[in-house]
């Protein structure tokens, strides 16, 4: 399953962000409640921070692949062979080797 940036993003954070919430209202001495009301603050903030992130990453990430699908299909346009029509089978070489037959013409 592919998970986008966004929904990817929004979690890291939010869990970063609740476990540094936690460490330091258990560091400083405060409630427990207090920590725990804190940290989840913390987790909701931090998840709606890495969402808006994540979701301006994905919009860069498709312009960017958009981009680059177009500078593909241009240069294959550009880099078809094209057919000469000035040249005649006279200019072609025999590839015949010695001691094979060539068909008469």
């Amino acid at each position: 399953m592919i998970r986008s940036l966004t929904t990817t993003l929004g979690a890291t954070l939010a869990l970063a962000g609740l476990s540094i919430a936690l460490a330091v209202g258990m560091v400083s001495g405060n409630h427990l409640s207090t920590t725990l009301e804190r940290a989840l603050i913390a987790c909701a903030v931090c998840f709606l921070l890495g969402m808006i992130i994540g979701g301006l990453l994905d919009g860069v990430i498709r312009r960017h692949a958009q981009d680059l699908r177009v500078q593909k299909s241009q240069t294959e346009l550009v880099e078809q062979p094209t057919l000469d029509s000035g040249s005649d089978e006279t200019h072609r070489q025999s590839s015949a080797t010695v001691g094979e037959q060539v068909p008469a013409v």
